[in-house]
């Protein structure tokens, strides 16, 4: 027990960064992107995100191409993609008369994604929501679903699944909260943004209702949370703006009920409004940074 516990323990902490943060690094451990030299925005493009740091361990696939001449073995792949919310395959390097050749009637949904290194041959992606698309209306297709644990899969595709007549099999609602990484880090800052205003009841020059007080941080609690995390992990750079402006809004709340029923601010509340202000941009170059650095790697050729 004690040998399984700490690696029990590293396994969630690895579950919750790639949650919160992703795991931008994850796909060039895969052959197809270590070989292979990319367009970056025919890439995002063709798997849906706005940003390569999108595409994690989860996200990406690789393809072996004899699959697609099995049949049962492809759609057993496309089960098993969506139960692990896996966007994107990428096939590859490979010419495209023999992907043509061996995705028959499928090949319109390849794009090719790959830079212009190699006349013969390059690397194609497919999206799997447009597979499921696809192929749905064909009953050996939906038989191969059967019973899928759509517990990870986005809920458009299991909404389009379970309409084609599918029986997938989703956790219940507490279940997945319980599961859930993200929830229990909620669940210690809204703990600690319900609480955060209220040691300046021991203040002397207080002389504001607790209640109210306290009213301000439970109300306020919920979306500062939520703006917190927005700002440090949200992918796109207008939720993570707004999740700025929310927090620090929420955050200054309580204080501005202080300030009316007492003789100012705390001197800390300047300064953790300064560092969040000062987080907010920092968050903003790293990702910036980030997005530079992916881009140039998927870029770079390795067969050169």
């Amino acid at each position: 027990m004690s040998v399984k516990d700490p690696a029990a323990q590293i396994s969630r902490l690895r579950r919750l960064k790639e949650t919160l943060f992703g795991s931008t690094q994850a796909p060039f451990e895969l052959p197809v992107v270590r070989s292979c030299a990319f367009d970056t925005t025919r890439l995002a493009h063709a798997a849906g995100v706005s940003r390569l740091a999108e595409l994690g361990r989860r996200e990406v696939r690789e393809l072996d191409p004899s699959i697609l001449a099995d049949t049962d073995l492809f759609f057993t792949e496309v089960r098993n993609a969506l139960e692990h919310r896996g966007i994107i395959w990428l096939i590859g390097p490979i010419n495209r008369e023999d992907l043509k050749r061996l995705a028959g009637p499928l090949f319109h949904l390849f794009v090719n994604v790959g830079a212009e290194h190699s006349k013969e041959q390059t690397v194609f992606a497919l999206r799997v929501s447009k597979l499921v698309h696809e192929l749905l209306p064909d009953p050996r297709f939906r038989e191969a679903l059967q019973g899928m644990n759509a517990t990870r899969t986005p809920h458009g595709l299991v909404h389009q699944i379970e309409a084609s007549g599918v029986t997938v099999y989703k956790r219940s609602l507490i279940t997945r909260i319980l599961k859930d990484p993200r929830v229990w880090v909620y669940l210690v800052v809204f703990v600690y943004s319900s609480l955060r205003a209220l040691p300046v009841i021991f203040v002397p020059q207080f002389h504001g209702s607790v209640l109210v007080l306290w009213s301000i941080d439970v109300l306020t609690a919920l979306p500062y949370t939520w703006g917190i995390l927005a700002m440090i992990t949200a992918s796109r750079p207008l939720e993570r703006y707004a999740g700025a402006i929310v927090a620090l809004v929420t955050f200054i709340a309580p204080y501005v009920y202080f300030w009316i029923h007492g003789r100012g601010y705390p001197g800390s509340v300047v300064v953790i409004v300064a560092l969040m202000i000062l987080a907010s941009i920092a968050t903003e170059v790293w990702r910036s940074v980030q997005n530079s650095r992916l881009v140039k790697r998927y870029s770079a050729s390795r067969n050169s």
